[in-house]
């Protein structure tokens, strides 16, 4: 390493080439003060100072950033606090930046300290990323849950969640359903404790509300399933009616026509039912099934264990009308790769919400859910 010294100008600077090794020119007016120039060219201002016994090199700033008047009188001012006041400069400067990062935290934490920043800013991306029910969770977080967006998440308390839980109830929500929602929350605001956000979840230990853990179990007798599969053939007639109707409308007007729909299904709900009480899967796992999972071979449809709740892959026998089923089905679909696309998007479809109320209406099938389907199908003897 060489050195010289002058008086730093920038005359001087601009002349001062990189040797391809460090040197350093000393400042003849300020002691200490002097230019680092690295072996590949970096000019910068430099103070050297003494702390207890030591040499020490304070980095001022580049060359380009500072003039050389600049650099000199900050060298003057740093000197004078590190002799007079004893200040170790280096510490000094490590204590700002962690005292400054500290303060830049504190307010990120700030920015982050209502549901709805602390969900937009970090949770959303996150479960969108790991969790298989993220629609659902959006979905609360814009709707159910609405009215906590602007509330601090420590102040999301037992007595506000009591509060809402109450008035759900007058609306028709049931315990389950309620228990189901508030678990979301809990979820998130624990993950808001994980990363740092909050101190600790203000629901942790808050009770669930209690739930008929003996309830009836619903599936179809006989005659339901019987005006079940009905409703479903009258509902296929009368879109194939409504179609051709609509056509002749078009024909009339001399605009194209859309697809007779002559094929063993008009759309996915029969299919899709049909499916369900001879396999016993559930809706989502319907929503997820690709023809990738079913092989037509060993009459077996795997559910893949990431699209399944309990996350294990489990692989169901597919009986004689699961089979005929899918086979009239794949005939009349396109060359995607899910079962079940939804007919607006070709996407996964994410309910089948207003088609099942109207289905079990017209089949005058009193308190029957979807997920019913799956009773129904435990039910039958094997």
């Amino acid at each position: 390493m060489s050195a010289q010294k002058d008086k730093l100008t920038k005359s001087l600077i601009d002349k001062s080439l990189s040797s391809g090794e460090l040197f350093r020119i000393w400042d003849t007016e300020v002691s200490g003060f002097h230019l680092r120039v690295s072996p590949k060219g970096a000019k910068s201002f430099v103070l050297r100072y003494h702390n207890n016994g030591r040499n020490l090199d304070y980095t001022i700033g580049r060359y380009g950033d500072l003039t050389p008047t600049q650099a000199r009188e900050r060298a003057t001012k740093l000197k004078g606090q590190a002799r007079a006041d004893g200040i170790d400069l280096l510490a000094a400067r490590k204590a700002s930046k962690a005292a400054e990062q500290e303060e830049l935290r504190r307010k990120q934490q700030e920015a982050l300290n209502t549901l709805g920043n602390f969900y937009d800013r970090r949770y959303k991306s996150w479960a969108e990323a790991n969790i298989k029910t993220s629609k659902e969770v959006d979905r609360l977080l814009q709707k159910d849950f609405k009215f906590l967006r602007q509330r601090k998440l420590s102040e999301i308390t037992p007595w506000v969640i009591t509060s809402w839980s109450r008035k759900s109830k007058e609306t028709g929500l049931s315990n389950s359903t309620i228990n189901r929602r508030v678990t979301v929350l809990k979820s998130i605001l624990s993950k808001a404790v994980e990363w740092g956000v909050i101190d600790s979840s203000p629901l942790l230990g808050m009770k669930r509300e209690k739930v008929d853990t003996h309830a009836i179990t619903r599936f179809l007798d006989a005659d339901e399933e019987k005006r079940l599969r009905e409703a479903l053939e009258s509902r296929q007639q009368k879109q194939r009616e409504e179609r051709l109707s609509y056509n002749q409308w078009l024909t009339y007007r001399g605009r194209p026509a859309y697809p007779v729909l002559d094929g063993a299904y008009t759309d996915y709900l029969q299919p899709m039912t049909l499916l369900a009480l001879n396999t016993g899967m559930r809706r989502g796992e319907l929503f997820n099934l690709t023809w990738g999972d079913i092989n037509f071979n060993t009459y077996l449809v795997t559910v893949q264990g990431k699209t399944s709740k309990s996350g294990k892959t489990r692989h169901i026998p597919l009986n004689s009308e699961a089979v005929d089923v899918l086979k009239k089905w794949r005939d009349l679909s396109d060359s995607g790769d899910l079962v079940f696309p939804s007919p607006k998007t070709g996407k996964r479809l994410d309910n089948i919400n207003n088609s099942w109320s109207a289905l079990v209406d017209t089949a005058k099938v009193k308190n029957f859910r979807f997920h019913d389907l799956r009773h129904h199908f435990a039910s039958r003897p094997k």
